[in-house]
């Protein structure tokens, strides 16, 4: 998430992903955790269980999924803008 982001609503909207998915086990239930702090930003994490033999494909359609519902919900990432001088 990038910085000054709601982590809270950001959460609510990776668990809302999740949620919609029958292949996501309701027990235990999902989780968003804060990771880290990165360049201009946070790392979250989901935390959500499956069965073992859906896991590569959940996992890959989460990922690709993701990053639309944060935006869906108005969160945006981390600004990677690079400003370059010239120096005379």
């Amino acid at each position: 998430m990038g910085a000054g982001q709601d982590l809270a609503k950001a959460h609510a909207a990776l668990i809302d992903l999740v949620k919609s998915d029958a292949r996501v086990l309701k027990e235990p239930a999902p989780t968003g955790a804060n990771a880290k702090f990165i360049d201009n930003g946070t790392a979250v994490e989901l935390h959500a269980w499956c069965k073992t033999a859906d896991f590569a494909a959940l996992s890959s359609d989460l990922i690709a999924k993701a990053q639309g519902a944060l935006g869906t919900a108005g969160i945006k990432g981390p600004d990677r803008t690079v400003y370059y001088t010239e120096r005379k």
